[in-house]
């Protein structure tokens, strides 16, 4: 169940903003830890120490409040909250999100968004509409900081939701799904990197106290989840893409800096739509 909001931090913050998390639950309900059982944060993280000074553990339990108390359904997407010290493939990464419609066999059409905090990939791995574009990057020179010596060793937290009424084990089912999404973009998951999806269903919602009745939610048929997969796998590739297309230049800490990817590759127009042959493969 979800019980708090989900939030998005740095490594180090976690523990603050799960704090922040709890203190505003029994804000809300004194009976938290009392009369009640106790509630269950939810923080998810990656590591920005490149950009961040991650060890001043800057975030606080105001900059969580602030962020819940300015939520809106219309939001910035890149260099911006959790997203601000992330790197994607060499370049500026962060916040993305996207959205499709499924349409199932029966006719109801569900809405399925994903929202991504991208902290991941080399270089010459970005892929974009199905086209080698980092590779291309890097045969055209100098664009991207140079980690293509080291391995991969980021993270991503995919976020999927749904007004499609699913049970527990078929989230799960759905939330596998954004992997396919992530490896269509270049991402090889991996062994430092740090890849989790969490889906969840808005569809219905399950009492705190017993006295309370249960929902009776008629769930998808199995044969018909299909159509949710693709959007999930859709929803997160196109979110990624975002988080790098709209993030913008970034200098951290002792200089250290990630250009934003469409300044350092004005041409990218150009080298997406380079036919595709083996040679620049």
């Amino acid at each position: 169940m979800l019980e708090t909001p989900i939030a998005l931090t740095n490594t180090f913050s976690a523990g603050a903003v799960a704090e922040a998390q709890i203190r505003a639950a029994i804000k809300r309900h004194p009976e938290i830890g009392r009369e009640w059982s106790t509630v269950n944060p939810l923080v998810f993280e990656c590591n920005d120490g490149y950009l961040n000074d991650i060890q001043a553990m800057a975030v606080s339990a105001e900059h969580y409040a602030t962020a819940c108390n300015e939520a809106t359904v219309e939001f910035a997407q890149g260099s911006v909250g959790a997203g601000r010290g992330m790197s994607m493939f060499g370049f500026k990464g962060g916040i993305g999100s996207a959205s499709r419609i499924a349409a199932l066999p029966d006719g109801q059409r569900y809405v399925l968004g994903a929202l991504v905090l991208a902290n991941f990939g080399r270089t010459e791995h970005l892929t974009v509409a199905g086209q080698p574009l980092g590779r291309r990057v890097v045969a055209q020179g100098p664009g991207a900081d140079d980690e293509r010596a080291g391995p991969e060793k980021g993270s991503i937290i995919m976020i999927v939701a749904t007004d499609a009424p699913l049970d527990v084990r078929q989230l799960e089912r759905v939330a596998k799904r954004s992997a396919a999404g992530l490896a269509r973009t270049g991402s090889v998951y991996g062994h430092g990197s740090g890849d989790i999806a969490l889906a969840f269903s808005s569809a219905w919602q399950v009492p705190h106290l017993a006295t309370e009745p249960m929902p009776a939610v008629r769930m998808v048929h199995e044969s018909m989840l299909d159509p949710l997969f693709n959007a999930c796998a859709e929803a997160v590739e196109q979110a990624i893409v975002h988080g790098l297309w709209h993030a913008a230049t970034v200098t951290g800490r002792d200089g250290h800096r990630r250009e934003a990817f469409v300044d350092a590759v004005p041409n990218w127009r150009e080298l997406l739509a380079l036919p595709y042959s083996s040679e620049q493969s």
